[in-house]
């Protein structure tokens, strides 16, 4: 994802003399929402039933990403190609084109 978010921020051509700490908060905002932009779309691809067992999972353990990420990775289909759609889609809808 760190990759995904430095070319978003070339592509808008944010400066190299950019404040480093400016530059690090406006990373890790452009990195959060795109994170969750990409879960939003991985959450649309989900079994109903799955969907359910994933609110339940978030519920009971609500800050455990690493069983919340291992959740997905095993019940999305064609997570890969799921992934890759929401990143473009994410990459049009920020830099202010149609997906």
């Amino acid at each position: 994802m760190d990759d995904f978010v430095n070319q978003l921020l070339k592509d808008i051509n944010v400066p190299d003399s950019m404040d480093p700490e400016v530059k690090k908060e406006m990373t890790e905002e452009l990195r959060d929402r795109a994170d969750r932009f990409v879960i939003s779309r991985m959450l649309d691809a989900m079994s109903d039933e799955d969907l359910d067992a994933f609110d339940k999972l978030s519920a009971e353990k609500p800050d455990d990403a690493d069983a919340l990420r291992e959740f997905l990775d095993g019940h999305v289909p064609e997570k890969d190609r799921v992934m890759a759609a929401a990143l473009l889609e994410f990459r049009a809808t920020f830099l202010g084109a149609k997906a």
